[in-house]
């Protein structure tokens, strides 16, 4: 690290890192200038069709909402690096980003659909741009009068441009000396969020270390042992806190030449996230992270007011969470009060060891795996699913009204069960009803009923989801079950004693 670009020294009390004047040269006036809403940021593209408008609300997949808010490549090109920056920090689905299980895959994943963001990371200018902004941006300025809603905004602003400070194309794009000012401001950027930790929590500083990780692989590859990451650095998303220690303690190596005691101590967490392993029905072994940290408030109230105002047609079931997945969700227990996050490919245990088979239409109450993407959910109707989006809410949506490639899905149902009912005692000849109830078939059902009784007598009695019927003697009633494909459900029957004649057993 060069002393004559970087200054800093840290107070006997807290280790807190106080950045001096001269962190780095002052942002010129034309620097300034590029900040987000002024000067030349002005050319940034206004959106016609954008949440809360009438004409979003009429759209009706998530294609529709990707086509409606694309731009053409000339508009893009003739655009400023801060006209471009506000064009797609303004983008009306950037929020999916969050969607997904985690933070680089959701990334991607509005990158192959907004072409703004793919043009944003090839431009040659912004690396410096988003490194001059991250630096100029305070994260303990978040007013307490500030509503939560807004709060979570801010915070979220702030996560963002770290997002893009951490992707391969802008990293390549900095020199070495603004790396090693990205390393230092990660660290500055860390004592703001632990002095507001109740804006940011362990959710914002994941974004910080996840930018100083990446960075640090540039600077100095060998200043962290990967293994000890578990995968961070590569998703953004955080097995445990101790892969955040070792990024941070990383990055102090190599800047101040010491080390500050480690996050979890200074956050004064009681609990951390753990690995841990939940069965399928067949028993079946699934890693899971049991997770004991939220959101922050403002991050959950800001996350639920984007998905009621950007998917108006879908109905928000539960606050937003990161305490549970789709795949946990759906495969694990379809509960908000769930507390595993499964990742994939943990999912395909439940269907490969035959807990659950596959069919070929939705099937109320059955899963659905999208095939085409990264996302599970459970069948209403064969038009509605529920499903929880990422580290966000439990939504009711229709197929096509998430953000998930939807072209390619499979349904999958645990074994059926069915079920008669009815009395288990008559008299002689006196007459009773009967009902067939199955379970994880597709509607409508095929039922043929049947009884037997005693001397090897046997008769059809017919279709219909209740039967009616009577005998002299003690007699078995049963009924099996097909449904619209033709797959055969199973068999149940009830024994009916009559006036005390024991009568067979039907197998």
């Amino acid at each position: 690290m060069k002393a004559r670009r970087i200054c800093r020294y840290w107070t006997s009390v807290g280790l807190a890192l106080i950045v001096v004047g001269c962190l780095a040269q002052p942002a010129s006036a034309g620097d300034r200038s590029l900040g987000i809403g002024s000067g030349p940021g002005s050319d940034a593209y206004n959106y016609p069709v954008r949440p809360g408008t009438d004409a979003w609300k009429a759209l009706k997949t998530h294609d529709d909402m990707v086509r409606v808010t694309q731009l053409d490549e000339a508009v893009l090109a003739t655009m400023s690096d801060g006209g471009l920056l506000r064009t797609v920090q303004d983008y009306p689905l950037l929020g999916d980003i969050m969607l997904y299980d985690n933070p680089q895959q959701g990334f991607d994943a509005v990158r192959s659909q907004f072409g703004g963001l793919q043009a944003l990371l090839e431009r040659d200018g912004v690396p410096e741009l988003l490194l001059r902004r991250y630096q100029r941006m305070d994260a303990t300025a978040v007013p307490a009068v500030l509503s939560l809603e807004e709060q979570g905004r801010r915070a979220d602003r702030i996560g963002f441009v770290e997002l893009l400070l951490a992707q391969p194309e802008v990293l390549a794009r900095m020199s070495e000396e603004q790396r090693e000012e990205l390393l230092l401001e990660t660290l500055h950027k860390r004592e703001q969020k632990l002095d507001r930790f109740d804006v940011y929590g362990l959710y914002g500083l994941e974004r910080t270390a996840l930018t100083a990780g990446r960075a640090l692989q540039w600077s100095a590859p060998d200043a962290v042992e990967r293994e000890s990451l578990d995968g961070f650095l590569d998703t953004g998303f955080a097995p445990s806190i101790e892969a955040l220690d070792a990024v941070f303690a990383g990055t102090e190596r190599l800047v101040l030449g010491e080390t500050s005691q480690r996050l979890s101590e200074r956050a004064g967490l009681a609990a951390k996230d753990y690995n841990s392993t939940v069965y399928t029905p067949h028993g079946t072994a699934v890693p899971v992270i049991v997770v004991t940290s939220e959101l922050p408030s403002g991050t959950i109230s800001n996350c639920n007011s984007y998905l009621d105002q950007t998917y108006p047609n879908a109905t928000r079931l539960s606050n937003c969470s990161k305490k549970y997945n789709c795949h946990s969700w759906a495969w694990y227990s379809p509960s908000t009060s769930n507390n595993k996050w499964m990742n994939s490919p943990g999912d395909d245990a439940y269907w490969l060891d035959g807990s659950y088979f596959q069919v070929s239409a939705a099937t109320p109450g059955c899963r659905v795996s999208y095939a085409s993407d990264d996302h599970s959910a459970i069948v209403v109707s064969s038009s509605l699913f529920k499903s929880k989006w990422g580290s966000e809410a439990l939504m009711q949506h229709a197929p096509s009204y998430a953000p998930y490639n939807s072209s390619v899905l499979h349904y999958y149902c645990p074994p059926s069960t069915v079920t008669v009912s009815g009395p288990s005692t008559r008299d002689p000849n006196q007459s009773g009803t009967w009902t067939c109830g199955a379970t994880y078939g597709l509607p409508p059902y095929t039922y043929s009923w049947f009884k037997s009784w005693a001397g090897g007598g046997y008769q059809d009695l017919g279709g219909g989801n209740s039967k009616t019927t009577s005998h002299s003697t003690s007699f078995n009633i049963g009924c099996d079950v097909t449904d619209a494909t033709g797959r055969y459900l199973g068999s149940d029957y009830q024994f009916v004693d009559v006036d005390g004649d024991p009568g067979p057993i039907f197998q």
